[in-house]
């Protein structure tokens, strides 16, 4: 990494500090740690990262608050929640206040350091569009206007097909979990939708048709995962 991609990270755990530091440090990252919520914001405002890496639950302020404050000021910088409480409720909920990536503590290390170069490439190297997804070199969705464009040809998805495709570029390339999926699309209405997600992934594999390199997997029980190669 010729220069050093700058990280803000908030844990208030000695144990876990040491050992992301070990890994990010290890590969070229430069890593400001802080630990809490109210000295996170501090040092956000003196000096913006390039990517702010928060824990979820942090005295004085938590992680979601914290995006909140952060999300008034300033819509560009990437925010990555990184908590061992990765539960489809709080996840949905830190997406809903603007955060970029939810990283469970349980991932691999390479997986931590791949997840953290990949929002840094396509949010901090196209800054006007931080909601855009490029998945593939001929596919890129606009989570916002809900634009999928293949090949230079722009299809407008409809509210809920939009926000399918949305929840999964999140965690493109992984497994997204029922529950996820039914709280991001319904919230606390979900109860009872369980085989309505069938439908609309239907309707997204359709839309996302024209393009080879992109498939929607059907994994775990009742989940799916946003395939790209």
């Amino acid at each position: 990494m010729e220069n050093k991609i700058e990280i803000l990270y908030a844990e208030d755990n000695r144990d876990s500090v040491e050992l992301t530091l070990a890994v990010l440090e290890n590969k070229g990252f430069h890593v400001r740690v802080v630990p809490d919520g109210k000295a996170a914001w501090e040092a956000f405002q003196k000096r913006k990262p390039d990517i702010l890496m928060l824990d979820l639950e942090m005295p004085k302020k938590t992680g979601i608050e914290l995006v909140g404050m952060v999300r008034e000021v300033d819509l560009d910088t990437p925010v990555v929640l990184y908590t061992g409480f990765a539960t489809p409720a709080n996840e949905v909920a830190a997406l809903n206040e603007g955060v970029n990536d939810f990283i469970s503590k349980t991932v691999h290390p390479n997986v931590l350091v791949a997840r953290l170069k990949n929002i840094y490439d396509r949010i901090c190297r196209s800054p006007q569009q931080p909601y855009v997804y490029q998945l593939s070199v001929s596919t890129v969705y606009n989570s916002v206007t809900r634009e999928l464009k293949i090949d230079g040809n722009v299809e407008v998805l409809k509210p809920l097909d939009g926000r399918l495709l949305a929840l999964l570029c999140a965690k493109c390339n992984e497994e997204a979990e029922q529950d996820y999926l039914l709280v991001g699309l319904w919230g606390e209405a979900s109860i009872g939708k369980s085989s309505e997600v069938k439908k609309y992934v239907t309707h997204v594999r359709k839309a996302l048709s024209a393009d080879e390199r992109i498939e929607i997997r059907s994994v775990g029980r009742g989940g799916y995962c946003l395939c790209s190669k």
